[in-house]
């Protein structure tokens, strides 16, 4: 029997107002297990994201250029690192030789285009 079984027998068992406080006890076990941090959110917690999501609003309103300028660099680092991406979402045998190449020469085009093009090459998966 677990400990939810031998609570909710336990408030069976007593008075109204002593069952009612442990069905609630109950009840917030039971909301505290949905949670995915096992705890539920406090206030400070909730409003500490408010603050954060209203000066992001503020930010993007006040300052449109750096936020356009953020997400520029985001995607530019993406498609420098594409090639190591690629190579690691496929499980390439080489991929860390292939990151080494475009981390190293990716800058020169030449490089990118040689990590791209290994990267992509077919019938490459790693071994077990």
């Amino acid at each position: 029997m677990n400990s939810d079984e031998s609570l909710q027998k336990a408030a069976d068992a007593l008075d109204p107002v002593a069952a009612q406080a442990l069905m609630e006890r109950l009840a917030r076990r039971r909301l505290e297990a949905r949670s995915p941090t096992g705890r539920d959110w406090t206030a400070a917690k909730k409003i500490s994201v408010v603050v954060l999501l209203a000066l992001m609003t503020v930010a993007a309103v006040l300052w449109p250029q750096l936020v356009f300028g953020m997400v520029a660099i985001l995607i530019g680092v993406a498609i420098y690192f594409l090639p190591t991406i690629i190579a690691a979402r496929a499980h390439h045998r080489n991929a860390n030789a292939i990151c080494a190449l475009n981390f190293l020469l990716g800058w020169t085009f030449v490089g990118w285009v040689i990590a791209f093009v290994w990267a992509l090459m077919v019938g490459t998966e790693k071994a077990d």
